[in-house]
């Protein structure tokens, strides 16, 4: 058995109820601009114009459809930028 995959998006144990939300948080001191989040998941990423610093297009809730997208987003930043929290 794997133990040390992470568990993301709206997975759950049959019989358990889903009592949260997937949320995702930038640390901007860490963001260098490389844009991977964005061109891994568009819908729920974007970056500024002028520094190229990520933009979480959502503040509260990720929708269940973007869900496996943001978890990919923030996987696949070099800096470790970003951190997805079920609240």
């Amino acid at each position: 058995m794997v133990t040390d995959v992470p568990i993301v998006g709206r997975s759950k144990v049959p019989g358990e109820e889903e009592d949260g939300f997937m949320k995702v948080v930038a640390d901007l001191d860490k963001c260098q601009g490389h844009g991977l989040c964005r061109m891994s998941s568009p819908d729920v990423f974007d970056v500024t114009v002028d520094e190229g610093q990520v933009i979480v297009k959502y503040d509260g809730e990720i929708p269940e459809e973007f869900e496996d997208g943001a978890a990919l987003g923030v996987e696949s930043c070099p800096e470790i930028a970003l951190a997805i929290v079920e609240e």
